[in-house]
Parts: structure tokens; sequence; C-alpha cells
């Protein structure tokens, strides 16, 4: 008998490029047992591969017969085939590199990347609309110029600047809720190219986050940073120096050597 959040039957996994070292390729399987998250209070599922997906994993896993799909916070009822089912279901997939013996979640180290469960064959991965974000910020340089006189550029010397503006928005009064929203997202647009500009990485739609940086750590998995936060709180505080604080957290998390490091808010 299987429970109405547990996923059982079988399973597509699509690495997302740009995200995982496997690349553009789909790898098939079943779902099997439950077994311990990355993170704490996480939800994570071992999947069997086929063979054809054993091959693929092969170059990058010891033992490629299963992989650890770790769902940290999505709850499993967001998984395709299930009661809340509505589509973007991303998960962190981890290899065994050691092999050897049943599968055992302190044995799958080797991260492999985000990757979306898919519902069906030839089903279209979330895009994620980089060139609305590039628009986006593009058009804060030009306004920042325009009202304030300010040269910014896409670096992450050049927020420190950005830093006066938005605490000079805050002391002439907190926007409308819709215009601060607006402000909200061209704003974290600009933050998060800078970022990206400066430590690489790239806009993921995370399901549980919404938009975040991914700023990569090698062969850790990458730090998920969220912009919005910071810039509302230097408009409603009027301090820029929240922003040098937000930085060294970002500082820490990328040079942290810890598996999964919190998200940076």
């Amino acid at each position: 008998m299987t429970s109405p959040d547990v996923p059982h039957g079988n399973t597509i996994l699509a690495p997302l490029p740009g995200e995982s070292q496997l690349g553009g390729v789909l790898l098939r399987g079943a779902w099997r047992d439950s077994t311990e998250s990355k993170i704490d209070g996480g939800t994570a599922f071992f999947v069997e591969l086929d063979d054809p997906s054993q091959d693929l994993l092969r170059v990058h896993a010891a033992d490629p017969r299963f992989v650890l799909v770790d769902l940290e916070t999505l709850p499993p009822s967001r998984l395709p085939g299930m009661r809340q089912y509505i589509g973007g279901a991303f998960v962190t997939l981890y290899g065994n590199p050691t092999g050897g013996g049943l599968p055992d979640s302190s044995r799958f180290t080797r991260y492999l990347g985000t990757a979306e469960v898919l519902a069906r064959e030839g089903q279209q991965l979330v895009e994620i609309p980089d060139s609305a974000h590039a628009y986006d910020a593009a058009q804060v340089i030009t306004l920042a110029k325009l009202d304030f006189s300010v040269d910014l550029e896409f670096t992450v010397k050049s927020l420190e600047k950005a830093a006066d503006i938005l605490t000079q928005v805050g002391k002439s009064g907190v926007p409308p809720f819709v215009q601060l929203g607006r402000l909200l997202a061209m704003w974290g647009s600009y933050f998060g190219e800078s970022l990206i500009h400066d430590y690489g990485g790239r806009w993921f739609m995370d399901p549980r986050l919404g938009n975040v940086i991914l700023i990569p750590r090698g062969l850790l998995p990458p730090v998920k940073v969220i912009p919005y936060g910071v810039i509302e709180d230097m408009i409603r505080k009027g301090d820029s120096s929240l922003l040098g604080t937000w930085l060294a957290r970002i500082e820490s998390a990328k040079n942290s050597t810890d598996f999964q490091p919190s998200s940076v808010q």
C-alpha cells in the first residue's frame, strides 16, 4: 500500500543545463526508499536508475545504480503524480563516489546539481527569464544617472553607490505597496547582475524561495542569494551600512566548506 505523500512508480529527472555537471541529459528510474536529507528538516528519497541512466552516471559515481534525490523543504506532495503538483518541482541530486553495499545517505556525497522532476516525456523545463533581469538592471543604471547623477556599474563595489541611492529613496518616504514592489524587482535585478558579474553564477527560480542568484562554490552546492530583503530594509530604515553586513554574509557562505550553506537573504 502506498502513502499519498510518498512518491512511487517511475520518474524522470532532468538536470538543469548550467546547474549540473550532468548536462542536458534525462535520468529515468523508479522511486525507492526515503532517506536522510542533507538539510535539517528536509526530505529525500533514493531513485533506482534504469540501465541507460546508470551509464550516464557512471563517470560521476562509483555506484551508478542510485541517486539521492533531495527535496530539501519541497513537500513530496508537490512532485509529479502527487496531489499538489503544479509544475516546477526542483530537487538536488547526489551520487555515491565510493560504491558498494546498500544505499546509505552518508555515502552520497557527490553533488550532482539541480534537477527538475518531470511529469512526462517531452515536458519543457521551466524557463528562467534571464533577459528580464538584464533589462531591469540596465534600467536601474539609466535611472540612477538621470535622477541621481550617479554612475553605476555591474560590479559588487558599485553596490555601495546603489545603497546610498536607496537610502535617499527611503528618506523621501517609503513608496506605496505596488510602487515598492516594482522598485524591489528592478533593484533586485541590478544587485543580482552585479553579483553574477563578479562572482559568476546565474538566476534561478527556486520553488520555495522565488528568484535567487546561484553563486558557485566549485564542487560544493552553490550559495542561494536573495537580494530583495536587504534592498527593502535599506529603503525603510535609511541605513546603507546594511549592505556591508549582507555582502559579508555572502562572502562567508561562498567561502564556507559546509555542504549546504544557508541561503543569504
